[in-house]
């Protein structure tokens, strides 16, 4: 099939599958509306947003919320306690020393943070993946709700902080001086992303398995529902046996997430393993509906 032929039914099987989903979500009060009060909510808001860059910033500081900026904590960091609301894993991957770990989606997320905010009064700074993230400013947004004051979020996130300044970070709880970072953030990546686009084309072939790695909160829909598992990274021995067995079977493996910086983690296990046979969609959910889905 010729490529401009095969993009446009991509799109249309993109958009047939998303179609539910996406009605669910306008029909929702959170759509039409600048950050609602449920954190969930916000959250699709702000996922669907036109925003670039820091796509959820411009929203959540409309509604008063707070965000650090990397020199301000670099400047006042030990006038923070900082929080890392990511997944378990992804926190023993890499983390702020000293930090804090409370999962967003843990069932008593809010109490952790209660319980925190009574060992101290300074402010607490949430902090995630960051940019296209959205935890850490929901985060704050269920801080709020919950009546736990001075909650900021610091949107840039643990990339953008470990370039930063990497003697404070810690990757696979050791110290490493910035080049030894570098050289682990990146050999996980290099030459396995894929645009959203031609993954979508992808994950069409028989020949492919597809993987979405997203927490049960962020799956709105299924992007691929004929050829795809899934497996968060709440349970990545489930993943890493089945991504074992699809190589075994001759399938190429195609991983996908919501802003695509969870597959980076996983990519260290995958390695760590000897699973050399894996691809990520770039940007994950995100830029798979600004790409795929809003492309006329």
């Amino acid at each position: 099939m010729h490529r401009n032929a095969m993009a446009r039914a991509t799109r249309r099987f993109a958009r047939t599958t998303l179609t539910l989903a996406a009605l669910s979500l306008l029909a929702s009060p959170a759509m039409g509306e600048l950050l609602p009060d449920d954190p969930e909510h916000a959250s699709d808001w702000m996922a669907h947003s036109d925003i670039d860059d820091f796509e959820g910033r411009e929203a959540f500081l409309k509604f008063g919320y707070e965000v650090v900026e990397t020199d301000e904590l670099a400047e006042r960091i030990d006038d923070y306690t900082l929080v890392d609301v990511r997944t378990e894993m992804e926190h023993e991957a890499l983390r702020i020393k000293d930090s804090h770990h409370a999962d967003l989606y843990d069932e008593d997320f809010t109490d952790q943070l209660k319980a925190l905010r009574e060992q101290t009064d300074d402010p607490i700074v949430a902090y995630c993946n960051g940019r296209t993230c959205y935890k850490a400013y929901n985060a704050a947004i269920s801080a709020r709700e919950a009546g736990i004051e001075g909650v900021k979020a610091y949107d840039a996130g643990i990339l953008e902080w470990a370039m930063h300044a990497p003697e404070t970070v810690r990757l696979m709880g050791e110290s490493v001086d910035q080049a030894t970072l570098v050289e682990h953030l990146e050999s996980g990546m290099d030459g396995r992303s894929m645009d959203p686009m031609t993954f979508a084309e992808m994950a069409q072939s028989e020949q492919t398995q597809v993987f979405d790695i997203r927490a049960e909160h962020e799956r709105h829909t299924r992007l691929f529902p004929m050829n795809e598992q899934y497996h968060s990274m709440e349970h990545i021995d489930r993943l890493v046996a089945s991504i074992q067995e699809a190589d075994a079977n001759g399938r190429d493996v195609l991983i996908y997430d919501e802003a695509g910086k969870q597959v980076r983690w996983v990519g260290f296990v995958l390695q760590a393993e000897g699973i050399d046979n894996f691809t990520y969609m770039e940007g994950g959910v995100h830029r798979f509906f600004r790409d795929v889905v809003s492309t006329d």
